[in-house]
């Protein structure tokens, strides 16, 4: 991974969780990396290396990654080995709708911090 100012997102050294809420299941908490990315490029999560940390992260440690532009504006990003088709999925994403694809076990109705 590059320096911040040359990547434009940071990726938050403490972990944290997100809870997939489904009315006919119990809560389900994952934990996540969190990635702030510079708003000015929102486009930055795609980079290959942070990718394949993030990858790493849901291989090794179950770990999805929670993707941030403020404190309020963000969405979850799943990785391939935490999905059923093996692919990369974006939930909640409000600059990228078309990506809300993401696709569990337990199709959860929402996805909050």
């Amino acid at each position: 991974m590059c320096r911040p100012d040359h990547a434009h997102y940071v990726v938050d050294p403490l972990p944290d969780f997100i809870v997939v809420r489904n009315e006919s299941m119990a809560d389900l908490r994952i934990n996540v990396v969190q990635v702030w990315l510079d708003p000015a490029y929102p486009e930055a999560h795609r980079d290959p290396g942070l990718r394949a940390f993030l990858a790493m992260r849901g291989r090794r440690d179950g770990f999805a990654a929670l993707i941030r532009l403020n404190e309020s504006d963000g969405w979850v990003l799943l990785p391939p080995t935490m999905t059923p088709d093996g692919q990369w999925h974006e939930r909640g994403s409000r600059r990228r709708p078309e990506d809300c694809d993401v696709v569990l076990e337990r199709s959860p109705d929402e996805i909050y911090r």
